[in-house]
């Protein structure tokens, strides 16, 4: 018979909270999609747990390097990846500290995703324009939260080898949020950008 480890979060109704929690950052978030630097595997799970309710004693159970080797997180705060927050306040109480800059609209945009939609529309074509809006509902639908800043991502798309290379890294992100499954379909769905 398989046992099934629960961890504790912090902020549940019936616990108190047990102290700082781990969140990933907007740079952390990033990562996850763009897998731009050489992380090790202890890492990328770092950045996968860090949802702001884990404090650091369950992301060691869960994740043993991390209890080993303390300077995993050291590093990954000073590289801005994490931060720590207080979770009775919501407050970051050690980690980079400055947010990372918001996204920016098109000349003449509103800022919002369908004036950014529309931007790339004008000078990717409709298909491109076509499939970004597609692929909207279908990353808040998989990723949920976690999503934004791939959203945010989507929105500079311009080019159709850009989405190529966004929706591949999205293939990936899917299977680790919410399965094979869920991945091989979303995959398939969009495979004319593949």
């Amino acid at each position: 018979m398989a046992t099934i480890t629960q961890f504790p979060t912090a902020g549940n109704d019936n616990d108190e909270p047990m102290g700082p929690t781990v969140r990933r950052t907007r740079a952390g978030s990033e990562e996850l999609v763009t897998q731009k630097r050489s992380l090790s595997d202890a890492q990328r799970k770092v950045l996968l747990y860090a949802n702001g309710k884990r404090p650091m004693e369950t992301l060691s159970q869960m994740i043993p390097a991390v209890g080993e080797h303390p300077d995993i997180i050291k590093g990954m705060r000073d590289d801005g990846l994490i931060e720590l927050v207080d979770p009775e306040l919501g407050e970051v109480i050690d980690g980079p500290g400055t947010p990372a800059p918001e996204a920016k609209a098109p000349s003449g945009g509103t800022g919002s995703p369908e004036a950014s939609a529309q931007g790339a529309s004008t000078t990717a074509g409709p298909e491109l324009a076509k499939a970004k809006n597609a692929l909207r509902p279908e990353i808040n639908r998989l990723l949920g939260d976690e999503g934004r800043t791939v959203l945010e991502r989507l929105d500079s798309v311009n080019d159709s080898e850009e989405l190529r290379q966004l929706i591949n890294k999205l293939v990936g992100l899917i299977k680790l949020y919410a399965g094979k499954p869920a991945s091989e379909r979303f995959a398939s769905q969009f495979q004319q950008w593949l």
